[in-house]
């Protein structure tokens, strides 16, 4: 298997004519390049240089070896640089996981202000009010309700805590009068997300914190 780093050597001691200056440019004993081209003409199976005490001349091996490798080492090291940079700008499909109702009450306005902010980004809502495998369904973002449960996700607190609790409709209240005591609401309806077991648990907190 070719070494891309000699691959790298080879085009740089082209550009620069010199097992020398490619050293220079590089921050590596000339010998260092000079040995690891030949392991690379060794690999080949065939003489990329012809080497003289005067210049360098490529064969016509070397020189369309270096007319296919040059562009694609540019390409890596501008990847490289951009990725460390952060200067890249953001592209590619972002899946987003969502309840089915998801729609109904986030803003399409805010959808439409990222995408005019990222062009190159495309945007796919998976909306279902079952779990998503994360993995296995190559979500990239996930909205979800309650405990962050799996510790090899990263969770962002977009609502406050305090904006959950119990509400009713005036004309509920009407009807049925406004629980007083916790143990009021034995008595009366509520909707509910659905759970397997059939059940759900409420953990509500009082004014003091308990």
């Amino acid at each position: 298997m070719l070494d891309l780093n000699d691959i790298a050597m080879f085009v740089q001691v082209v550009r620069s004519n010199s097992f020398a200056e490619a050293a220079r440019r590089l921050g590596l004993p000339p010998n260092t390049v000079s040995r690891r081209v030949q392991q690379l003409e060794a690999n080949l199976g065939m003489r990329l240089l012809q080497r003289s005490t005067r210049k360098l001349t490529l064969t016509s091996s070397g020189q369309g070896f270096y007319e296919r490798c040059a562009g694609a080492v540019d390409g890596l090291l501008e990847a490289g640089v951009e990725m460390m940079t952060g200067s890249r700008e953001p592209s590619g499909m972002v899946r987003v996981a969502a309840p089915a109702d998801f729609l109904d009450f986030f803003p399409m306005e805010w959808v439409a202000e990222f995408l005019a902010a990222h062009p190159r980004v495309r945007l796919e809502f998976v909306l279902s009010d079952a779990n998503a495998d994360l993995i296995t369904e190559q979500i990239d973002v996930a909205f979800r309700g309650g405990p962050l449960l799996d510790s090899g996700y990263v969770g962002r607190q977009i609502l406050d805590p305090g904006s959950d609790g119990l509400v009713a409709s005036p004309a509920y209240i009407a009807a049925h009068g406004s629980p007083r005591t916790l143990e009021d609401l034995v008595s009366h309806d509520c909707v509910i997300f659905a759970h397997p077991s059939g059940h759900a648990t409420w953990r509500l907190v009082g004014p003091n914190g308990e």
